[in-house]
């Protein structure tokens, strides 16, 4: 709102009203015309400013105005013959311009003081000319404001609701939240601020990932629980019409047809379009490689929400994910997350991967991934199986499943590891839970770029 106030006053064109008994007259450069003073000031002396520059807020034709009326060329004999002439007997003249550019073209002098610079001390040898620079100290460092949320009775009860809620718990993303930072968790998830939702113009990440999994989900669900086989994936691949009717299915809540038609949007749609077509052909070739190898592949479940319930300090807290498909490959599980953003590294879950997994974002993708493996142990039975948890990088779909690794080569999560997860997600729970432990700002201030509570953090 400042801004677009800022940017209407400078349009503005205020008279200036003097009283020639005052002595201080404040002028326009016009209303100076035949009259004498001793000293002068000269404000905003940059070019563009003075003298104005070509821009003319007119729709008749340059030759037209050049021909009838008067263009920038006429307004710039003016303005120099009055700028020279207030010169005329002024014995004192200081000329200020900004040396630092913005909005209005400033960082650059007006051609006068180039040209008086110039030629002054030529036609008048006693003239002096001085230049001076003045600075405003910049603003001295406004401390920092620590910001300490206490867990009262209050809080309490918030968190008691968004986590007894059989129906909400905690899922991956706020659990990732808050090992970011437990203010940010604090702000989102318990005082339930959000940014105010902008009108979407054109696609964003979130959407062209929306209308992708939507397509996928669509495509795959004819065939779930049985054997998944090439001539269907090569029959699906084939018919884009559907494939394209599926991704502007998912749009349309969003963007009219006429919107998708043309432009930015255009180009992102076929973006969708294409993420799913490289994906379906990626599966093609890792289910001929399944087939000659005597293998099958099932999807189980697509779109899923798997949750479970765990005693933290004497509370049945929900935990949940929603996870957009569990396939099986002979006996080993996979758990697979679609990501349309670009591939990164998946950490391998060593030791230092363990002292960090709850203490470092950088490791959320891991921590996303043994949440929804110890989702599905736990609905499963607790039974002791092979799982395999793994991202789908849509973007770089011939990768194939991007597994999480215990070391170079073992990919397999076993019950061991699961385990091993649930007691240092019951520590972080029980921590949430704690009332001695107040929600804080985070230290690094690295993971607060970012962040949509940056300004009342003050780090902005």
């Amino acid at each position: 709102y400042i801004a677009l106030l800022r940017e209407n006053f400078r349009n503005e064109r205020v008279p200036l009203e003097g009283d020639p008994v005052q002595g201080l007259q404040i002028m326009g450069l016009h209303e100076t015309r035949s009259l004498d003073f001793k000293n002068v000031i000269f404000l905003s002396a940059n070019e563009g400013i003075l003298p104005s520059g070509k821009s003319t807020k007119t729709y008749i034709p340059f030759e037209l105005q050049a021909e009838f009326l008067t263009t920038y060329r006429e307004r710039d004999s003016t303005t120099a013959y009055l700028f020279y002439r207030l010169l005329q007997k002024a014995e004192n003249v200081f000329i200020l311009y900004n040396t630092e550019p913005d909005e209005l073209g400033g960082g650059e002098k007006s051609r006068y003081i180039l040209q008086l610079e110039a030629e002054l001390r030529q036609s008048n040898p006693q003239a002096s000319i001085e230049d001076m620079v003045f600075a405003v100290d910049p603003p001295a460092n406004v401390e920092e404001q620590e910001i300490v949320i206490e867990k009262n009775e209050a809080i309490i009860e918030k968190l008691d609701k968004l986590l007894l809620n059989t129906e909400q718990g905690m899922s991956p993303s706020a659990l990732n939240t808050y090992i970011n930072c437990t203010l940010q968790y604090y702000f989102r998830y318990v005082a339930g601020l959000r940014e105010q939702d902008d009108m979407e113009e054109s696609l964003e990440a979130s959407t062209i990932g929306s209308a992708v999994h939507y397509a996928l989900e669509h495509i795959y669900k004819d065939r779930l629980d049985t054997p998944i086989q090439v001539e269907y994936l090569k029959a699906a691949l084939a018919d884009k019409a559907r494939i394209e009717h599926l991704v502007k299915e998912e749009l349309k809540a969003r963007f009219d047809n006429e919107s998708l038609s043309r432009g930015k949007n255009l180009l992102l749609y076929k973006v969708c379009v294409k993420l799913v077509e490289e994906f379906l052909k990626a599966q093609i070739t890792n289910v001929e490689t399944l087939d000659d190898s005597g293998a099958e592949m099932r999807v189980e479940m697509l779109e899923g929400r798997l949750a479970h319930t765990m005693n933290i300090r004497g509370k049945e807290i929900t935990i949940q994910g929603k996870i957009d498909r569990i396939e099986k490959v002979d006996d080993i599980v996979q758990i697979a997350d679609y990501k349309t953003s670009t591939k990164s590294v998946i950490p391998i879950l060593n030791d230092d991967t363990w002292l960090a997994l709850f203490a470092d974002p950088k490791y959320s993708k891991t921590v996303q991934l043994l949440v929804y493996s110890w989702l599905y142990y736990r609905a499963n039975g607790s039974v002791d199986v092979p799982i395999r948890s793994g991202i789908y990088w849509l973007r770089d779909a011939g990768f194939g499943l991007d597994t999480l690794r215990l070391d170079k080569t073992n990919d397999i999560i076993d019950t061991q590891t699961i385990l091993l997860f649930e007691d240092k997600l019951k520590a972080t729970m029980s921590e949430l839970l704690d009332t001695t432990v107040p929600f804080t700002k985070i230290e690094d201030v690295e993971r607060c770029v970012y962040c949509e509570f940056v300004k009342i953090c003050g780090r902005d």
